[in-house]
C-alpha cells in the first residue's frame, strides 16, 4: 500500500470514528420520558354553514365556530400534567365534499385550568358524513400541542401532547378520546388529500 493511500484510509478512518462517537455520545445525552396519555372530550357549541363550489368543481360546504367544554383524564397512568380542565376548540374551520362526504376539520385547542393554559396546540380531524339533524359525523385525526406549564424547573415545558383522537360529532357539539384506555368510539381511519390542512392554501368556503 502506497503512502497516499495509507494516508486516506487514516483520514477516514479517524472521520468515521468520530462520527459513530459523536452519534452515540449524542443517543446518550438525552432524558427521555414518554408517558401514556388516556382522556375523554366533551363539547359543545354551534357551527355556522356555507356553501361553494371547490376548485374541482364540486359541491363543498365549511362550517364555522368554535366549542366549548371539558376534558376528563382517565388513569392509572400518571403525567407530569393534568389533563383535566375546561377544553375549548376555537377558530374551527370544517370543510366538507358533498357528494364524497370526506371532509377535514381544523381549529386550535386549549386545555385550561385555575393555574391557566395546560396545553395549546392544533387539533385536525378528517371526518366522513354530513352534519345533520339526528345523524353523528365520525372524525379520527390528532391533537399536537405544546405544554403551557412548566416541567422539571423549566418554564414553560418541553414536553407536548401527540395525540391519536377519534370524535363523534353532531349539531349541538361532539364527544371525544384518545389514548387506550376509554371504550373505542370504533372511527375508521380515515384519509384524505387536501389543501384545507394543516394550513390552508385556498382557503375554505
Amino acid at each position: 500500500m502506497t503512502r497516499l493511500r495509507v494516508a486516506v484510509v487514516a483520514v477516514l478512518c479517524a472521520t468515521v470514528g468520530g462520527l459513530v462517537g459523536a452519534t452515540v455520545a449524542g443517543a446518550g445525552s438525552g432524558t427521555p420520558e414518554i408517558d401514556r396519555a388516556n382522556a375523554t372530550i366533551q363539547v359543545a357549541g354551534k357551527l355556522n354553514p356555507l356553501r361553494c363550489v371547490g376548485e374541482d368543481g364540486m359541491p363543498y360546504i365549511t362550517y364555522s365556530g368554535s366549542w366549548k367544554g371539558g376534558e376528563s383524564q382517565m388513569t392509572p397512568d400518571p403525567t407530569d400534567y393534568p389533563l383535566n380542565g375546561q377544553l375549548v376548540v376555537s377558530g374551527i374551520q370544517w370543510t366538507i365534499n358533498l357528494k364524497t362526504q370526506r371532509g377535514v376539520l381544523n381549529g386550535k385547542v386549549v386545555l385550561l385550568s385555575a393555574a391557566g393554559p395546560v396545553y395549546t396546540g392544533r387539533l385536525i380531524l378528517v371526518t366522513q358524513g354530513l352534519l345533520v339533524a339526528g345523524a353523528n359525523v365520525s372524525g379520527r385525526g390528532w391533537i399536537a400541542a405544546a405544554f403551557n406549564l412548566p416541567d422539571e424547573k423549566v418554564s414553560p415545558g418541553d414536553d407536548n401532547l401527540i395525540a391519536n383522537v377519534e370524535f363523534r360529532i353532531n349539531l349541538g357539539g361532539a364527544a371525544g378520546q384518545f389514548g387506550d384506555l376509554p371504550g373505542s368510539l370504533n372511527t375508521p381511519n380515515f384519509s384524505a388529500v387536501t389543501n384545507v390542512a394543516p394550513v390552508a392554501q385556498d382557503g375554505t368556503c
